[in-house]
């Protein structure tokens, strides 16, 4: 049946969206399909709903006054019961929409019943460095209470990811909650030049087949860019997600 991946981190600006980009393309590059959602209600210029390709679809949690609606999470649980075939589904949740979800996910049993429609279901979460260490530390442990199947994501951005002088992998933390963790999965850091024309991709709201296929703007129609996008695309693929044997 279908494979459900919630990108879920209480803290904002650390990746999320980023690692939602990256699954959706992946899935539908090794699948030809994924079918996503995007539940931040803050995020409608940046998100993953702000990329057309993508065909993401909006689940609005939050109305015109600031109140959570839970019965958009129902609606998103009947669509998620009623797939009977094989999917992959990659859901790109906000800050905002952290508590809310995961308030919803324990008072209802949705995981229990996932699992009992053959779904297997998925969580993503990112840890930082620096002065994100903390807050991403203390949002992937909600996360590791909640469900199974956990992927850690180590995004090298701010630097390198120590704990204590240890690499998160090393920590009574991990070793602890091991058992949960599907996989742990270093994002690569990139020189500079390749940095730029990322963050350039990202801007542009295009995916790295749009930018192959001369879809880019501006400077992304060049080859050189897109001959190094399209090594950023082969190595997060060849080092990230197929060792992750999503």
């Amino acid at each position: 049946m279908a494979n459900i991946h919630f990108v879920l981190q209480k803290k904002g600006g650390i990746g999320k969206t980023f690692i939602a980009f990256l699954l959706a393309q992946y899935f539908h590059e090794a699948y030809g399909e994924c079918i996503c959602y995007d539940t931040d209600p803050l995020n409608e210029s940046s998100g993953l709903i702000s990329i057309p390709q993508l065909n993401v679809r909006p689940l609005k949690l939050v109305d015109v006054e600031g109140n959570f609606e839970k019965n958009q999470l129902d609606v998103l649980m009947e669509q998620l019961l009623a797939i009977d075939e094989e999917a992959n589904i990659v859901i790109d949740n906000g800050s905002t929409s952290f508590n809310p979800i995961t308030s919803y996910i324990k008072e209802t049993g949705a995981l229990d019943l996932l699992k009992e429609y053959g779904h297997t279901v998925y969580a993503h979460s990112i840890i930082g460095a620096g002065k994100e260490l903390d807050d991403t530390t203390r949002g992937t442990v909600e996360v590791s209470d909640i469900f199974e199947n956990i992927v850690i994501w180590i995004n090298p951005f701010w630097g390198e990811v120590v704990v204590n002088g240890k690499r998160f992998t090393d920590t009574a933390f991990y070793k602890e909650n091991s058992h949960k963790y599907y996989a742990v999965i270093n994002l690569p850091s990139f020189q500079n030049l390749f940095k730029r024309d990322l963050m350039k991709m990202l801007g542009q709201r295009v995916t790295f087949k749009q930018v192959h296929n001369g879809e880019g703007e501006g400077d992304l129609k060049f080859i050189m860019q897109r001959q190094r996008l399209h090594m950023i695309w082969r190595k997060l693929k060849q080092e990230c997600l197929e060792p992750a044997n999503l």
